[in-house]
């Protein structure tokens, strides 16, 4: 696990971490995922092993193999597991879609080259190039 303190006790990680798990469903099947990046701010959740729970922000960049996941199943995990804010960026597309829970789940859509303000911290922009 890729992990650093920076700025307020944030964590940032990458693969490989502990998988976002939901509930088991009816069929007793247990959902998981992966993150390709996240950011912790609760350093509680982190162990050796990785993340316990939600992350704070989580970042998936799509592949052809990963599109419905991304933009489908995953989104709707996320928002049931407790993310505050979901970023899907295609590179095929040059285009990023973001979700915040602080907005209602609400798309707002972006193109590569425009500013990006992180939802969960005030004074941080990204420009996807």
């Amino acid at each position: 696990m890729i992990s650093r303190k920076r700025g307020d006790d944030i964590y940032i990680g990458g693969r490989p971490q502990k998988e976002i798990r939901k509930k088991q469903d009816a069929d007793g099947n247990e959902n998981l995922v992966e993150p390709d990046i996240s950011v912790i701010c609760d350093p509680e959740k982190i162990d050796e092993k990785g993340c316990h729970g939600a992350p704070d922000w989580v970042i998936e960049i799509v592949s052809p193999s990963s599109k419905s996941i991304d933009y489908g199943r995953k989104q709707a995990l996320y928002l049931l597991s407790g993310v505050r804010e979901y970023w899907i960026v295609d590179p095929i597309r040059e285009s990023a879609v973001i979700y915040r829970a602080a907005e209602d789940w609400i798309p707002m859509f972006y193109r590569f080259g425009d500013s990006l303000k992180a939802g969960i911290y005030e004074d941080l922009e990204i420009v996807i190039e």
